[in-house]
This record gives C-alpha cells, sequence and structure tokens, in this order.
C-alpha cells in the first residue's frame, strides 16, 4: 500500500472513531436530561446505528423544549376568595321589641283653656239620683303633649259620684281640641250643685284654665226638690209682666265708722 492510500485509510479510521464519539457523547447528554426531567430511562439506540443514536438524541432533546414551552404560565398573582362571615345563632343580631303602652313623649308647659260645654250647659236640672255625661271641650293651650298617661282630676265642690281620676284617651298636641266626658250622678241634695275638676299630667302636677294655669273647669247643675219642682230662690211675685229695665240703688255711698254697718239696698 502507497502512502496516498494509508493516508486515506488513516483518515476514514479517524471519522469514523469521531462519529462514534460524538454518538456516544449525544446519548450519555439524552440520557442524562431525560433521567433528570422524567425520572425515567427512554430507550438506548445501539452503537452500531450512530444515526439512530443522534436522532434518538435530538428528538428527546425537542420533546423536553417542547414540554417546557407547553407549560401554562400566569401573569396574575392569584387573589384569595373572600368570604362573609357567618355569625351563629347565639350572635346574630335581634331586634329589640317595642314595648306597648309607652308613654308618649311630653315636656314643655301644661296648660288647658275651656272652649264649650258640649253637654249639660250650666243650670240643667235633674231628679236626684239621675245619671248624666259632663262633656267639657277644652284646648290643649300649653307646649306639652296630652297623653293617656294624663288624667281628668276631680279637686272640689260636689264630687257628684264621679272618679277621682279619669285616665284621657287619646293623644292632645298643643293647639289641638278634645271631648273629655265623665259620667256623674246628681246627688240627693236639692239646689245648684256645682263641682270642679282640673287635668293632671304624667308627673301628678295639677293644671287649668286661666293665666296662670291653676283655674279648675266645673260642671254645675241643678237638682230638683220634693215633687220634681225646682226650689225658689226667691219668694213669689203677684201679679205679670215683663221686666225691661233693672235698677240698683244704697243709701249710703260711702261709710266711715263702726262696724258692723248696715247698709240699705
Amino acid at each position: 500500500m502507497n502512502n496516498s492510500g494509508q493516508r486515506e485509510a488513516d483518515l476514514n479510521l479517524s471519522m469514523k472513531n469521531m462519529r462514534i464519539f460524538i454518538s456516544i457523547f449525544l446519548l450519555i447528554a439524552g440520557l442524562a436530561i431525560t433521567a433528570c426531567s422524567r425520572g425515567g430511562a427512554a430507550p438506548t439506540p445501539t452503537e452500531s446505528d450512530p444515526d439512530a443514536v443522534k436522532t434518538a438524541a435530538a428528538e428527546t432533546a425537542m420533546a423536553l423544549l417542547d414540554e417546557r414551552n407547553n407549560q401554562p404560565t400566569s401573569t396574575s398573582t392569584p387573589v384569595p376568595p373572600t368570604s362573609t362571615p357567618t355569625l351563629s345563632r347565639s350572635e346574630t343580631p335581634v331586634p329589640s321589641p317595642t314595648k306597648e303602652g309607652t308613654p308618649v313623649p311630653t315636656g314643655g308647659v301644661d296648660g288647658v283653656e275651656f272652649v264649650a260645654d258640649v253637654t249639660i250647659p250650666d243650670g240643667e236640672q235633674f231628679s236626684p239620683g239621675e245619671e248624666f255625661v259632663k262633656t267639657w271641650r277644652l284646648r290643649n293651650s300649653g307646649t306639652s303633649i296630652w297623653s293617656p298617661d294624663y288624667n281628668l282630676i276631680y279637686v272640689s265642690g260636689s264630687q257628684m259620684s264621679g272618679p277621682d281620676t279619669l285616665a284621657l284617651s287619646e293623644v292632645v298636641p298643643p293647639g289641638e281640641t278634645a271631648d273629655i266626658s265623665v259620667r256623674l250622678v246628681a246627688p240627693d241634695d236639692p239646689g245648684t250643685q256645682r263641682g270642679f275638676w282640673m287635668l293632671q299630667n304624667s308627673e301628678g302636677v295639677n293644671f287649668g284654665i286661666g293665666p296662670d294655669k291653676n283655674v279648675p273647669f266645673y260642671v254645675e247643675i241643678f237638682v230638683l226638690g220634693e215633687g220634681g219642682d225646682p226650689i225658689p230662690t226667691a219668694p213669689p211675685v203677684s201679679g205679670s209682666g215683663v221686666i225691661d229695665s233693672l235698677g240698683i240703688s244704697v243709701d249710703q255711698s260711702s261709710y266711715t265708722g263702726a262696724c258692723p254697718h248696715t247698709f240699705a239696698f
């Protein structure tokens, strides 16, 4: 064999050894990558087919690259779900019940004004023991609110079997009127009978009419005597006629001296 033939044979042998070395290197690198990422071993190509080794190593590298590229990525930060706290039965708020009969707030100044006698005008006649209902129409002249905690109260005169106190049956704002009634009985004593009444606030303070709000209003009746006849207040006058003028005079318009002294009218 001449020298050129020897050099060609040596070159072919070197290239063959290089291909075998590269194939082994690629095989080892592919197996290492696969073992690290998948935890398993890949099929080992035979050393007699270097192209198969390179192809397997390249496919393995491409599969790993595809797997890495296909992993989902997220640029947003996950937000933890919000939840509404649930109260237990013992923690659940329960509305306070409204108390029935709660007094209406009053406040202000109490005052009353007499408006009219709705029933039983002054001097109406009754037989002894006869029942009747007296009704006054009164105006709330103060700044407080009359409520059912306010009372009609007897203060003096003929009580006519009426109650000591009687609760009002309605709410009366300032400036409004109310018809206030009481059931009474004509006494046995004949003649004029008068009973005095006032109002009483929720604190037990009496008030009435007048500038100082301390004057009672009243009921006045005339109780018939025996036989149902009115009791005369003056002796009967003989004759008949119409009085169209009446005058009065006194014998002395002034007097200075000892007392007692009699004036003649």
